[in-house]
């Protein structure tokens, strides 16, 4: 069951009134964190374990625990910016990179 579900449906505590008492109270936010981390790990070990509906499992982990769904390409030289490269040295790869596409 999840955290929300149960203070909701189960409590009778609704969103307002969970607010207010995280403010109010830090021992309530800090069981609300840990609430929250222990729904991430479930979330993981279950989705990976295939015991869960996979696309649901990632909606919650983006939009609940602020995972994100993105792939990173480096548009760099090998970490490395082109800006920091001579003239010289920019025309050199350039020739190079064409070079070999001529040839491939």
């Amino acid at each position: 069951m999840f955290w929300e579900e149960f203070l909701v449906m189960e409590k009778g505590l609704y969103s307002e009134v969970i607010s207010y008492l995280c403010g109010k109270f830090t021992p309530f936010l800090k069981l609300i964190e840990q609430a929250k981390k222990i729904q991430e790990i479930k979330l993981k070990k279950y989705g990976t374990a295939d015991k869960l509906n996979a696309a649901m499992t990632k909606f919650v982990l983006i939009n609940e625990h602020k995972w994100k769904d993105q792939s990173h390409i480096d548009h760099t030289n090998d970490g490395n910016s082109f800006n920091n490269l001579s003239d010289a040295e920019l025309i050199t790869r350039i020739n190079k990179l064409l070079k070999s596409d001529k040839q491939g």
